[in-house]
């Protein structure tokens, strides 16, 4: 068994990541030699925490057939000192992976005392914000602008571990330098998936778009749209922005900026809240439910999200209006991609 320690800073993009942990909390992440936990083992664990800022990385890597009992009480001494462990989709992979090898091993585990923070259900709640681009680990860090080295996959791993391990037992004499490129390898992928953890603790920023407050600073009507910008709760460490037919936000940092065009010279304003009415196609309208019921079952549906709509006029415009409508539309766009 090998362990390796490495410090890294916590890049200022990310300053805000720093508000979502404290000191009992700990990233984990591990690679395995496939999938099946009663057949297949765990060869590198890596862990790390922050402290003022500084990432502190320790890795235990398994340099033989032999040493996963090895790896995992090292690790687990090393996790037992805090309170919450931090994965990303480890309640499907890493935690059941580690509780099941330490049954294999016969050792006790201490994960089931802890609380966990799973990351990949953070991101899976925004799931609009990756449309197209899917909730792989690398997929988000490359939404929020993380770096990464590495360009391998665990699968491809797999291969290069098993390289290593035969170079070590068969030929360790003559194959020192391909030893070392394959140790940096596997080390650098699981040293990044870690790592790049802690940065991406800025989802509970974006998380905060699920309730969107909006404070509109200026906005100009004209004939055909409105422009404004503002404010929003949640703080965008990269750009991006939203849209639909009738409208275009970009978010950086908490700056908001929107553009909404007319609909027959009119603000289409969506309702939040669709599911809590009923459309009438008779009158072209739509009515809160409570006051629906003496309203024959023919004659009346539930309203779509299409549908479900008040219009203003461009003189009825105003601050609260668009604050209105802004968190609105956040919502919206974030939950249903319209």
């Amino acid at each position: 068994m090998k362990i390796i320690q490495h410090d890294d800073e916590l890049s200022e993009k990310y300053e805000s990541a720093k508000k979502y942990v404290n000191e009992k909390d700990i990233f984990i992440d591990i690679e395995t030699t496939g999938f099946s936990k009663e057949f297949c083992r765990i060869y590198l664990i890596s862990l790390c925490t922050l402290r003022d800022g500084i990432i502190h990385a320790v890795q235990f890597l398994s340099d033989s057939e032999d040493d996963e009992k090895d790896i995992l009480t090292s690790a687990f001494n090393f996790i037992s000192d805090f309170e919450n462990m931090i994965t990303y989709n480890g309640r499907a992979f890493d935690l059941p992976f580690l509780k099941r090898r330490s049954e294999v091993q016969n050792i006790s585990c201490p994960i089931d005392n802890k609380k966990d923070t799973d990351l990949y259900r953070i991101a899976k709640n925004l799931h609009f914000l990756y449309d197209g681009v899917g909730l792989k680990l690398k997929s988000i860090e490359k939404f929020l602008g993380i770096k990464r080295t590495d360009e391998k996959n665990g699968g491809e791993l797999i291969k290069e571990y098993q390289k290593y391990i035969a170079l070590i037992e068969n030929d360790r004499a003559n194959n020192s330098a391909e030893i070392d490129r394959l140790e940096n390898e596997l080390l650098l992928h699981n040293y990044e998936d870690v790592i790049n953890l802690v940065p991406l603790m800025v989802l509970f920023e974006y998380q905060k778009l699920l309730k969107p407050k909006v404070t509109i600073e200026k906005f100009e009507v004209t004939e055909r749209e409105v422009f404004f910008s503002g404010k929003t709760n949640a703080n965008i460490t990269n750009p991006f922005f939203l849209k639909n037919d009738y409208c275009f936000l970009n978010f950086d940092r908490k700056n908001i900026k929107g553009t909404v065009k007319f609909v027959n010279g009119k603000l289409r304003y969506y309702l939040p809240d669709y599911k809590n009415y009923f459309y009438l196609p008779d009158e072209n309208t739509i009515l809160p439910k409570q006051f629906a019921s003496a309203i024959p079952k023919n004659r009346r549906r539930a309203a779509t999200m299409e549908e479900c709509f008040v219009e203003k006029s461009p003189e009825e415009i105003d601050e609260k209006l668009l604050k209105a409508y802004a968190d609105n539309v956040i919502k919206n766009l974030i939950r249903y991609g319209t």
